[in-house]
């Protein structure tokens, strides 16, 4: 659901905690626009002076805090001091000392998109006011490219940071863009003045392949206090959303946006009737997207994991949280990884082809279902082959919660492929039991660390078990994977630690084919 909240014109300065803005509420959108406040081209007012004292606070100030109108200035124009809730000097210096001790990234000054988060669950785990703002650019005469794109990203990175206050988190989230987050923000007042200030940071002119393009800015803005107990899942989805409304309606835009419809939208989606399931398998909606694979010493690339994406035509992109229960339940998910498989093993062809007989690999997950439906080897042997692509260069990957130790069936279904001289990976290692169990009983070539072990390697006790991971996966003779790597200070303690291979938003997030084609120029050498 969007808010309409009319066109701002605003100018502001920073008093303490506190946010002090001239405001001129012009008419709101006409009949028919719903939830869109255009920022145009209002030219900002000089700062304000000093204000005047406030109003005594209202009685209902308590973690939400208050906003204190003084009398209208003259016509339509008003000031507006919106207070936050004072932090203690506790949790002052506490957040002072975290976010002092965050990795950025050296070229852009952003957070890992994992810090973002970790910050998102504690403002919801305390209660406190705070905004998500989710940045998305538009760009004349570039059709296609987004602020996912990492020369763009670098460009605008700096531009959003300076517009907030230097402890507050910006993050990138790859092809959703960036997101910021902001807390002791209690009114929409507030939010959106600070969402405006994105808007006029981020737009304009910006430098993208040796050409001047003009820039367009569209953000999404999420009250987190007032998502009625909402993830934060549920809040990135709302933001993100809000950020599409503004960006389809064009120009700079600021949208206001509620968790409810994304959290309702990711539960009806889990409840896809099964003709809905197979009019997309028929359409072929179902596309892999790749990440590239990379050697941890030199990060040269070695190979890609597909992932399934849906293309929806009503709702766009969907990950597999938002349709995977429903495929496996009513079993067209072993068609859907079939042609994944298909897709994925063609497009690796053509890869290799362009890269002239570079040993790339590939690999696909597999889930319970798929293994253990009939035929499955036959069929995965019969894809292979026809693909051209060598049994070795093919990775099958299994998740560790698949894994259970009566199941000897799967156990059988996975020797055999196996023997086929396809590789298998262990993906998920150390986040249970299962994985050691499953060690004994398959001959896995691969193991793929836990990403939460890879995240919590910022801690000395985290990065301890990290290093134990890896060394145990040496000793038992298995190439070893890094998922969910972010940061070049997470790398270089993955090369301390002699890890194998890594993949994460560091080197890219899963993106299409098309994508990943101008990524490899860039990647790799004219000489392969």
């Amino acid at each position: 659901m969007t808010g309409s909240i009319g066109d701002l014109s605003l100018a502001g300065e920073q008093a303490g905690e506190d946010e002090v803005f001239e405001v001129r509420v012009l008419p709101r959108p006409p009949a028919g626009v719903v939830g869109v406040d255009r920022v145009g081209a209002v030219a900002r007012t000089p700062p304000l002076p000093p204000p005047p004292r406030p109003v005594a606070p209202s009685s209902d100030r308590g973690a939400r805090g208050s906003l204190l109108a003084p009398a209208p200035v003259t016509g339509t124009r008003r000031r507006l001091v919106v207070r936050a809730p004072r932090a203690s000097p506790t949790d002052r210096a506490q957040k002072a000392a975290r976010l002092s001790s965050l990795d950025r990234d050296v070229g852009t000054g952003l957070v890992p998109r994992s810090v973002l988060l970790a910050e998102l669950d504690r403002v919801l785990h305390r209660g406190r006011p705070a905004v998500l703002l989710s940045v998305g650019l538009d760009l004349g005469g570039m059709a296609g490219q987004n602020i996912g794109d990492e020369e763009l990203t670098a460009a605008v990175a700096h531009r959003v940071s300076t517009a907030v206050r230097s402890g507050d988190p910006v993050a990138s989230f790859g092809a959703d863009g960036l997101f910021v987050l902001i807390e002791d923000v209690a009114h929409q007042e507030l939010a959106v003045a600070i969402a405006r200030r994105l808007v006029a940071a981020a737009s304009g002119p910006v430098s993208l392949r040796g050409r001047m393009v003009e820039a367009s800015a569209g953000v999404g803005v999420v009250l987190t206090h007032e998502a009625d107990a909402a993830s934060s899942d549920d809040i990135v989805r709302a933001a993100a959303h809000g950020r599409h409304q503004a960006r389809a309606l064009g120009g700079d835009r600021v949208e206001i946006a509620s968790p409810v419809p994304a959290r309702d939208a990711a539960r009806r989606a889990r409840q896809w009737p099964r003709r809905e399931l197979e009019r997309a398998v028929q359409n072929a909606e179902f596309l892999a997207h790749y990440q590239p694979v990379v050697a941890v010493g030199n990060a040269d690339l070695v190979g890609f994991e597909a992932l399934v994406r849906w293309e929806h035509p009503q709702l766009g992109l969907l990950t597999p949280p938002a349709f995977v229960d429903a495929a496996e339940s009513t079993g067209i998910l072993v068609r859907i990884g079939t042609e994944i498989m298909r897709q994925s093993l063609r497009q690796l062809g053509r890869w290799i082809d362009r890269l002239g007989d570079r040993p790339l690999t590939m690999a696909i997950n597999f889930s319970t279902r798929q293994l253990a439906a009939p035929d499955m080897v036959d069929t995965v042997i019969d894809l292979v082959r026809a693909s051209g692509i060598p049994h070795g260069q093919v990775v099958l990957e299994i998740g560790e919660a698949s894994l259970t130790s009566e199941d000897t069936e799967m156990a059988g279904t996975l020797i055999r492929l196996r023997n086929e001289g396809i590789q298998l990976s262990l993906d998920d290692f150390g986040s249970g039991s299962a994985s050691f169990a499953a060690l004994g009983r398959v001959p896995f070539d691969i193991v793929k660390l836990d990403r939460k072990i890879v995240s919590d390697m910022s801690e000395p006790t985290g990065a301890a078990v990290a290093h134990a991971m890896v060394q145990l996966g040496h000793s038992l003779g298995k190439q070893v994977v890094a998922e969910g790597v972010e940061t070049p200070r997470e790398l270089a303690m993955l090369r301390q630690m002699e890890c194998d291979l890594a993949q994460g938003h560091l080197f890219s997030r899963p993106k299409p084919a098309g994508v990943i084609d101008t990524l490899l120029e860039r990647w790799v050498s004219p000489t392969g």
